[in-house]
């Protein structure tokens, strides 16, 4: 089952980029969709991108709720959320995602279950709309059925990570006991970087910068800086982070799962996202002979 998301992620990667190109500034409002009504998100993303003082040249106008009737953290959520967004922001909810690629400019992915990610997108892509796949997190643990242990709420401080490091991380090795969880990334040149879960404990997101001559520290600002990359992207079609990075931040998580099930021995990014994008080209290579 864990092995499935990185290679998902690449497939995701490689069909949406060519396809989210806007090659000038659009002064017309530019409206949303939203797929996935069953985080948080949709109603702070939603709050901040419709508020006029913001200005931000965006409005999120309809909704696909979607959401997973396995996975608790949706289904429990899913109908407050759309009942919301149609209430209070005036929503109008569709039945599909095709319905919903014809009435917008482009699209927020945000089912926090990542599984229906992938054929969510395949739609938007087909239907030539620029895609922003966020990954949502939630709760007090880094942990949720169904997906790999860091993809969920260790994504939030795996991110600033690779904001800081940058790409080269060669190696993964996650050491886990009863109250601390870290995975311990070695970047070329020596730079070490790590992600710590304290299970249980406090859960603020600092990011702690270890110089030759002093230290630094970082706390979040919200989500404001968040939406304001996300606009810049529906207006320019450049995505805020490159792919090599990204593709990256998800081969860390996946091989900090396969370094704690071999004991917490080394395991190489460069090994697990080669063997991921064979995986995505055979993938492709059987849906072609099946047309």
């Amino acid at each position: 089952m864990k092995r499935i998301w990185l290679p998902l992620f690449l497939a995701i990667a490689a069909a949406s980029l060519p396809g989210v190109g806007r090659a000038e500034e659009q002064a017309k409002v530019i409206r949303l969709g939203m797929i996935g009504l069953d985080t948080s998100h949709v109603i702070a993303f939603t709050s901040y991108l419709n508020n006029p003082k913001n200005k931000t040249g965006c409005r999120v106008v309809a909704g696909y709720p979607g959401g997973s009737p396995d996975f608790p953290a949706s289904a429990n959520r899913v109908d407050k959320f759309t009942k919301q967004l149609r209430d209070k922001y005036g929503l109008e909810i569709v039945d599909s995602i095709e319905e919903l690629c014809k009435k917008v400019d482009g699209i927020l992915l945000e089912s926090v279950d990542g599984r229906p990610h992938l054929k969510q997108a395949k739609i938007v892509i087909a239907a030539g709309k620029p895609l922003f796949v966020g990954c949502d997190v939630f709760g007090s643990s880094s942990w949720a059925e169904h997906h790999p242990s860091l993809y969920l709420y260790g994504i939030h401080a795996v991110e600033p990570l690779f904001t800081v490091m940058g790409t080269g991380c060669e190696t993964v090795r996650r050491i886990k006991t009863d109250g601390v969880d870290m995975a311990v990334g070695v970047w070329k040149g020596g730079r070490i970087g790590t992600f710590r879960d304290l299970r249980g404990g406090k859960t603020d997101f600092t990011t702690i910068i270890y110089g030759k001559k002093s230290m630094a520290t970082a706390n979040p600002a919200g989500y404001a800086p968040l939406l304001v990359e996300i606009v810049k992207f529906f207006k320019t079609g450049k995505p805020p982070v490159p792919a090599e990075e990204t593709i990256e931040i998800f081969a860390f998580m996946s091989a900090a799962d396969e370094s704690q099930a071999q004991g917490g021995k080394p395991v190489s990014l460069e090994r697990l996202i080669a063997k991921a994008r064979e995986e995505v080209n055979e993938r492709t290579a059987k849906s072609a002979r099946k047309q």
